[in-house]
């Protein structure tokens, strides 16, 4: 399994839309977007990929409440301040502030194997008492995904254009 890690669109739609092509073709069907996405026509190109699976955490900037009800209305996302998942045997929790994702699971109990962080738009990758912590770094200002291979917990940044 294969997934696409982004944060920090800030309207790059563009090279949104160009990324999730690449990942498309690299058979990758799950995106995670640690915040900050809910600008221009966004929903419209997640409308693209009806295949895809979007874990999405809510940022600061994702102010516009109607993209923000677009966004949520599609069948294919999953759209929270923090959103918990499973994916290639690995416990996931993903927010747009570092911390948010990790005070809301010790609260819940719940043991996560990786943290998906954004908002500093530096591209950030380390592992903290066993847990990775991945910030993606900004698709806006940088034209750089990350994607993560599962179970081995293989992560690499590449140029969106050669996902």
């Amino acid at each position: 399994m294969k997934l696409l890690l982004l944060s920090d669109t800030h309207g790059a739609i563009d090279r949104f839309e160009v990324a999730l092509k690449m990942a498309e073709k690299s058979e990758i069907n799950l995106v995670v977007h640690a915040g900050d996405f809910a600008f221009g026509r966004v929903a419209e190109v997640m409308k693209l990929f009806p295949e895809m699976q979007f874990k999405i955490a809510r940022g600061n900037a994702d102010t516009d409440e109607e993209m923000v009800r677009e966004v949520q209305k599609l069948a294919n996302v999953e759209l929270g301040e923090v959103v918990f998942f499973k994916a290639g045997g690995k416990q996931f929790a993903i927010s747009h502030f570092e911390s948010v994702a990790e005070n809301e699971a010790k609260k819940q109990g719940k043991t996560i194997d990786i943290f998906v962080h954004g908002h500093t738009h530096r591209a950030e990758a380390r592992e903290e008492n066993g847990v990775a912590v991945i910030n993606p770094g900004s698709l806006y200002e940088d034209p750089y995904v990350w994607t993560l291979r599962l179970p081995e917990m293989k992560l690499e940044r590449k140029i969106f254009e050669e996902v």
